[in-house]
């Protein structure tokens, strides 16, 4: 079933520190010079989709630049924390 599935894929995050980890590195991604960021600024960020959006640390700082932001995970406490601690729950869709 697909239950069982998104189970099998999100069960070792659950007792993962990734997410606690996660703040310490993010910023890698966005140094001005990086290949992510370098490859961000070539696409058009006013309708945006991320999959595996974790704690959507990636999507706040890109909010501000779309018009629609939906944010994507199979663990649904990622999306609870989305809904809760950040300013995405007002500007996001949130699945």
């Amino acid at each position: 079933s697909i239950k069982e599935s998104v189970d099998i894929v999100s069960d070792p995050w659950r007792d993962s520190s990734y997410y606690a980890d996660a703040e310490e590195w993010t910023w890698l991604f966005w140094e001005p010079e990086g290949s992510f960021r370098r490859l961000f600024e070539q696409i058009d960020p006013t309708n945006l989709l991320e999959l595996a959006c974790g704690h959507g640390r990636h999507s706040e700082r890109v909010a501000s630049q779309a018009d629609h932001l939906t944010l994507m995970d199979v663990f649904e406490e990622n999306i609870r924390v989305c809904k809760s601690d950040s300013p995405l729950s007002q500007t996001s869709s949130l699945w």
